[in-house]
């Protein structure tokens, strides 16, 4: 069932070309969106870290502060 919070790309736009427009990129959306406060203040989203030796949740702000190492 679709609602006015649906978004996704119209049948007869896919296939049409071997490259996708940003108009016609596919977008599946069943929820509402999330209230303004929250999308504002991205930095205090949090993930958790479970099914590991040490869980935790960490701020979105705090993962962007972390040093990127490359492991090769």
């Amino acid at each position: 069932m679709h609602s006015a919070n649906t978004l996704e790309t119209k049948r007869d736009a896919i296939g049409t070309s071997i490259v996708t427009s940003n108009e016609q990129l596919f977008i599946r959306n069943n929820l509402p969106p999330p209230p303004p406060s929250i999308v504002a203040d991205r930095d205090a989203w949090t993930v958790a870290f479970q099914g590991v030796k040490n869980p935790r949740n960490i701020s979105l702000g705090e993962l962007k502060s972390q040093r990127v190492a490359v492991l090769r």
